[in-house]
């Protein structure tokens, strides 16, 4: 689950693959969105200074989607994980990058820039830290 940056909507997600928003003052579902995985949600996440308009989720088919709340669409999906994705973090004051995590072992950095109107390629950087002792 994940608040909205104003609070007012709560993002759930489950293995249903859809996510549903919510309004908790007033006890009801605002809209379910049909996010395309083909495995459990394990992480969603509004993309910082986005007006809560981008989504993110993680799941168990090893894909990160993007989706576009007020067009109900996915735009992006990113195929750069072999294990299932549990964990998708962000940055308050960071609106064109998140990272994720999965059972591959690795964390990636993504670097997006979502909405470019000359088609500038998205740029993802991998970081893979392994178990141990540093020495």
């Amino acid at each position: 689950m994940e608040w909205s940056q104003d609070g007012r909507i709560l993002a759930s997600a489950s293995d249903d693959v859809q996510v549903i928003l919510w309004d908790p003052l007033l006890h009801r579902k605002i809209h379910a969105i049909q996010t395309g995985h083909q495995g459990n949600i394990f992480s969603v996440k509004f993309l910082p200074q986005s007006g809560d308009s981008v989504l993110l989720t993680g799941a168990g088919d090893c894909r990160i989607r993007v989706h576009d709340v007020n067009l109900k669409e996915t735009t992006h999906i990113c195929s750069c994980h072999t294990g299932r994705v549990k964990r998708l973090a962000t940055a308050p004051d960071v609106p064109y990058m998140f990272w994720s995590a999965a059972e591959d072992g690795t964390v990636i950095i993504h670097l997006r820039i979502l909405y470019d109107p000359i088609g500038n390629d998205n740029t993802t950087w991998q970081a893979e830290l392994e178990k141990g002792n540093p020495k």
